[in-house]
């Protein structure tokens, strides 16, 4: 009798385990879609979101602002970074991320001077973002999704 309870309790414990993992599973898979619901529903977007979705769009999963930063540091795509988290987006920002990102060679200003000026142009040339407005016009999330879907189309295209 004993023997059939603690069987009993061997499989209590590995259904509690597996209904625990597929949970921790599931919250992991539908954090981002959560995330970029609320992005999409934002005047204004901010440097911690660019940084969020910049990791979701490259497949990485965010792990908190100051080790996201590290980590688009160390893949070339953010460099002297001296924004906080909550710094209202511009479009040269952004702009300067992509365009370190994907090497936008096409403009000879940005390859000299490298600025978010520059750095908009040169995703204005590559088609990425649209020529309205300038490199120090806020973004909303909703834009900021449309300019991440255009570098993900990019990125497909490269491989």
């Amino acid at each position: 009798m004993e023997s059939v309870k603690v069987a009993n309790m061997k499989k209590l414990f590995i259904i509690l385990t597996l209904i625990m993992t597929a949970g921790t599973a599931w919250s992991q898979a539908v954090a981002p879609v959560n995330f970029v619901n609320q992005l999409g529903d934002k005047k204004q977007a901010t440097f911690g979101d660019a940084v969020t979705i910049y990791l979701l769009t490259l497949g990485k999963d965010p792990k908190g602002f100051n080790i996201d930063v590290q980590a688009l540091t160390g893949m070339g795509i953010l460099k002297d970074n001296d924004y906080k988290a909550d710094t209202p987006l511009r479009r040269g920002m952004i702009a300067n991320m992509v365009a370190r990102h994907l090497k936008l060679g096409d403009s000879l200003f940005y390859n000299i001077f490298g600025t978010e000026r520059y750095a908009f142009r040169a995703c204005i040339a590559a088609r990425l973002m649209e020529a309205e407005g300038s490199e120090w016009d806020d973004i909303s999330g909703e834009e900021l999704l449309e300019i991440m879907s255009s570098v993900e189309y990019r990125l497909e295209v490269q491989k």
